[in-house]
């Protein structure tokens, strides 16, 4: 397995030709998380695309914890209803 140098908590499982298996590690409760992306994908975002972008159709807990290396059960721990409650206003 390869670790990613962006995202330590990340790291390559396999490569094949249309497909890219990750293994993410929730930095707070160190829960494992494994998915797929495009080879596409991929590349857009090891060369400095931004997650949104690179991964658009990646769900956006994913992206969350590819960003920040929290998952989605912590995020809503740490921050609970004060993130969706900041958006509505």
């Amino acid at each position: 397995m390869k670790q990613l140098e962006r995202t330590p908590w990340i790291e390559v499982v396999s490569e094949k030709s249309k497909e890219v298996t990750l293994k993410a590690v929730c930095t707070k409760c160190s829960t494992l998380h494994s998915f797929s992306v495009s080879t596409d994908n991929f590349g857009q975002w090891n060369a400095g695309s931004m997650v949104q972008d690179a991964f658009p159709d990646l769900d956006k807990s994913l992206r969350e914890l590819f960003i920040s290396g929290i998952c989605n059960g912590c995020w809503s721990n740490l921050f609970g209803n004060f993130v969706k409650e900041a958006i509505e206003k």
